[in-house]
């Protein structure tokens, strides 16, 4: 799970998302992850399997990844993160953005 901060808006609609952010790019371990800190922050795993938080220190997120998330409308919204010296603070929805753009274009231009 990935936590961007602040909370992006869709680029689709501007709604905020409903559930948390998804991706398989990083390291396994269902860990959560939140945007500014260079380790997982938790586990989303019951408390007996967990690993020892001391042991967190040992995964990093690879210096670009992709994610997913659908706002509280329904848009299945996709985005490119990216780390710096191993802290997640990027994300870049601008991919997103430039289709959203391009749909509102063709759907103005259909209207005329």
């Amino acid at each position: 799970m990935y936590q961007p901060l602040p909370p992006p808006s869709c680029p689709w609609c501007g709604a905020g998302f409903r559930a948390a952010w998804q991706g398989k790019d990083g390291p396994n371990g269902l860990f959560v992850w939140r945007q500014g800190q260079r380790h997982p922050v938790d586990q989303q795993v019951d408390d007996e399997v967990k690993i020892d938080r001391e042991r967190y220190v040992e995964f990093v997120l690879p210096a670009e990844f992709w994610i997913s998330g659908e706002c509280e409308q329904g848009h299945a919204v996709g985005a490119t993160c990216r780390c710096v010296a191993g802290v997640w603070c990027e994300l870049d929805l601008s991919a997103e953005r430039a289709r959203a753009a391009e749909k509102a274009e063709r759907d103005r231009r259909r209207r005329l």
